[in-house]
């Protein structure tokens, strides 16, 4: 399948976007707030089609439309607001064959949905992540990761707020080009950000709008001071052999 990947917003776009979408929520009453309760809810679960465990962290929407929801830790989803009736539910996750299903109307019964796995992909992925693992044991200092399924279940709402929340940081100097530093030994240091191991200028603030169900890993190296964020196109490209991971220069 090909997983697509939400580019980075500019900081300060991003900003003015938050603070504008803020503004309007809060000129708006609250009957017109709460459309998204308004209609019907769709819940269901997605298994694996061999095996049938539950599957976290799967994109499954409704075609032609904006609605769409992504699998907790137990596979279930719910997608709120439904109005229409007779549409088809698709469903995709990385090393799986997308799925589809006709929907003639919502009801109170969950939908199951089961994704049949690829097996040459999947294989593929487990050899990513072994890779990856043994990079970061090689590495001499500190350095924790998290995996999809992790980035994909936070409440984060994109990589920016996700670090932010899990790493020492502290307003950078007016002249740095990042708004957020991290403390290092009393030393207040930009981080050097790389996504996809391509090297990106702006700090923690080029991860502002990265949408958390696009990234397939983050790992960071000596307490921030290096940070390197995967997306699941690059991670379906490294199973794929379609490209390689490039040494850690720490």
């Amino acid at each position: 399948m090909t997983l697509s990947t939400t580019f980075p917003l500019r900081p300060v776009l991003a900003r003015l976007a938050s603070a504008l979408i803020i503004l309007g929520l809060c000129a708006l009453p609250a009957a017109a707030q709460n459309t998204e309760t308004d209609g019907n809810v769709l819940k269901g679960i997605v298994v694996d089609a061999t095996t049938g465990a539950p599957l976290i962290g799967v994109w499954v929407g409704i075609e032609g439309s904006r609605s769409s929801a992504y699998t907790d830790r137990d596979g279930r989803f719910a997608i709120r607001g439904i109005r229409t009736r007779g549409f088809t539910l698709s469903a995709g996750q990385l090393g799986y064959t997308d799925a589809s299903v006709e929907i003639a109307d919502v009801s109170d019964e969950p939908i199951r949905i089961a994704l049949k796995p690829d097996p040459i992909l999947l294989e593929g992925i487990r050899v990513v992540s072994n890779r990856l693992a043994a990079r970061r044991n090689a590495i001499a200092t500190s350095v924790r990761a998290w995996d999809a399924d992790q980035l994909v279940t936070s409440s984060s709402f994109d990589a920016y707020d996700f670090l932010r929340t899990r790493l020492y940081t502290t307003p950078c100097p007016r002249y740095s080009f990042s708004s957020v530093c991290v403390l290092r030994r009393g030393s207040v240091v930009v981080p050097q950000v790389y996504v996809d191991d391509a090297p990106y200028i702006g700090g923690f603030d080029v991860l502002l709008g990265w949408d958390m169900q696009s990234l397939y890993a983050i790992e960071v190296i000596g307490s921030g001071l290096q940070v390197r964020v995967y997306t699941k196109n690059f991670a379906e490209r490294l199973a794929q052999g379609r490209t390689r991971l490039m040494p850690v220069i720490y």
